[in-house]
Order: C-alpha cells, then sequence, then structure tokens
C-alpha cells in the first residue's frame, strides 16, 4: 500500500505518512494500561476459580457449617469483581482500537480533501486520486488491524505476567 501511495502521489503520500504516527500513537499510549488491565483481569479470574475449587473440595466441611449461602455470596463477589475489571479491559481496547482507527481514517479524508483540490486546480486526475484512496483504505485497514494485534499482544503480556509470578 505504501509503496503504491508514493508511486500514484508522493505530496500526498508524505501527508498520508504523517498520519500514520498519529494512528499508532493511541496503540502506544494505551499499551501500558491494557497491559496492567489485563493482568488485573486475568487475576480475578484466577481469584474466583481458586474459591470455587477450594469451596467445592471441602463442601463437606461448608455443609456441616451451614455456610452454603456465605460461600455463594463470597463467590458472587469474586465473579461480580472479575466482570467488572473485564468490562473495564474490554472498555480501553476498544477505546484504544477506535482512536486508532478514527485518526488513520482522519488523515485519510485530510489527504483526499488535498486531492479534491489538487483534481480541481488540474494537478491530478479523478483516476489517480481514487488509486490513491483505494491504496491508503488499505493501508489504513492494515494500522487498524495491527492496533487490534497489539492489543491482544498486551493482554497476552499481562497473562506471562501472571505465569512468571506464579512459577
Amino acid at each position: 500500500s505504501l509503496i503504491g501511495l508514493f508511486m500514484t502521489s508522493p505530496r500526498l503520500a508524505a501527508f498520508t505518512l504523517l498520519g500514520i504516527p498519529l494512528a499508532v500513537l493511541p496503540v502506544i499510549l494505551g499499551a501500558h494500561k491494557l497491559k496492567r488491565i489485563s493482568r488485573a483481569s486475568q487475576d480475578a479470574v484466577a481469584d474466583a476459580n481458586s474459591r470455587a475449587a477450594e469451596r467445592l473440595g471441602a463442601v463437606r466441611t461448608v455443609q456441616a457449617y451451614s455456610r452454603e449461602g456465605f460461600e455463594r455470596s463470597r463467590y458472587a463477589g469474586a465473579l461480580d469483581k472479575a466482570l467488572g475489571v473485564a468490562r473495564n479491559r474490554i472498555g480501553t481496547q476498544a477505546l484504544v482500537t477506535a482512536a486508532s482507527i478514527m485518526l488513520i481514517f482522519g488523515a485519510i479524508v485530510l489527504v483526499l480533501w488535498r486531492g479534491a483540490h489538487a483534481v480541481a486546480l488540474g494537478q491530478m486526475s479523478a483516476g489517480t486520486l481514487g488509486q490513491f484512496v483505494v491504496f491508503a483504505m488499505i493501508g489504513g485497514g492494515s494500522i487498524g488491524a495491527l492496533a487490534e494485534v497489539w492489543n491482544e499482544l498486551q493482554r497476552a503480556a499481562g497473562g506471562m505476567g501472571r505465569i512468571a509470578e506464579l512459577l
């Protein structure tokens, strides 16, 4: 896509290259927060699972002291906490991805506007501008996919931190 952009219109491609760092900026800024939230989410799920495993293993003791309701409420609290942290993680991930996609397509619109002026002045044909837009859309979609992959990598890094801590 980048090669096609420069072959079609080097001037407009230079404007597009200015937009790419802007699109990657939210991914970089949100990476640390997303990693921290992902780790907290995995910790909350692990806590809920360990509560369930402990109580199921000691079901006779829990029944002997009539603590079923109490243990049920503790487990429900742990699940609620895990769900809240997971919602926070998903919201942060969605925000980072949406910001990245909005910035890259905003840059494409700006470049398209400059290209439309070039067409109006006769400096570029409408077909060349259309070709440039197609290349820019392909590149923009790739940047959006990159943001999504980066979010997943940060999520995995949070899990690996948890595993390393357990080991």
